[in-house]
This record gives structure tokens, sequence and C-alpha cells, in this order.
């Protein structure tokens, strides 16, 4: 499957936007209902779409930033496990997520990476945080200490 993503310009006036590129780490914060850290746990399943793949991957929640989510979350992920490869259970990754929906109001009991693409996901390593993607379009920083994720978040 080929996807075509074209990185739209920052705004920080949108929230919680799957199409809106945040210009930084506080507009990613901002509009992201949950921010965790959290590891995959068992294996992916695949949902299809209007004959488009989207992995959804259970992650176990070891520290809470921004909201009240539950102890274990349903992501979900465009693309199939074979598109997904740099999420693997023996790391933990910084998520910044917003509830999905198939329709406004009702809960899938789903969540999704906020941000364009994937600016809200990235892998921890020692005492900072890599996006798991390059990205050269984006404004978010690639490598981000974890004192300065958990400061944008106001914790």
């Amino acid at each position: 499957m080929l996807t075509w993503f074209v990185r739209p310009p920052a705004d920080d006036t949108a929230t919680g936007s799957r199409v809106s590129a945040p210009k930084d780490i506080e507009a990613l914060s901002a509009g992201s209902a949950v921010v965790v850290i959290a590891r995959p746990q068992g294996e992916p399943r695949v949902e299809t779409v209007f004959n488009s793949p989207f992995m959804v991957q259970e992650f176990a929640v070891t520290e809470r930033w921004k909201g009240d989510p539950p102890a274990t979350l349903a992501v979900r992920m465009e693309g199939s496990p074979a598109d997904n490869k740099d999420v693997s259970p023996q790391r933990e990754y910084v998520l910044y997520l917003n509830p999905f929906e198939f329709e406004r109001g009702v809960s899938t009991g789903q969540w999704w990476i906020s941000g364009a693409g994937v600016d809200g996901i990235f892998v921890v390593d020692g005492d900072s945080a890599l996006r798991i993607r390059h990205d050269p379009a984006s404004p978010i920083k690639e490598r981000q200490s974890i004192p300065s994720l958990r400061a944008a978040v106001g914790g």
C-alpha cells in the first residue's frame, strides 16, 4: 500500500487534529487529551476501513502526564504491523493521544496519535525521547529531553 502524506502548515490554533501540524511541543501537548509513557503489550491487530489497514496496538501505561487514561490504551495507527515496525514491546514510548471516534461524541475505546503524521509518538532513550520517524518538515525537534517534554505538558 502506498500512502501519500503532505504535511500541512503548522497551525497553533487547531487542537486535537490529525491533519494540523503543531508548531511546537507545547502546541502538541495542548492539543492532546492524554499524554503518557507506555509500553506496547501483546500482538497488534489490524482493522480495515475503506480498504485501508489500521494497526491497533495495546499499550500499558507506566506514567500519566496529562489526563486520566485507563491503565491500558488501544492506540490506532495508520498502516499494518509491517508499516509500524518501529513500535516494539521492548521499548517505552511517550504518547500524545486523543480519543478516536468514527462518529463525533461516540467513543470507540481507541486512541489516535496527535499531530500530523507521527508527531505525537517518541521512543524513550534514557533521559531523552526521539520521534519514531524522521520528518524534516516537522517543526517539532526530533530529540527532546524527558524533563522538557514533561514541562511542556505542565508537569
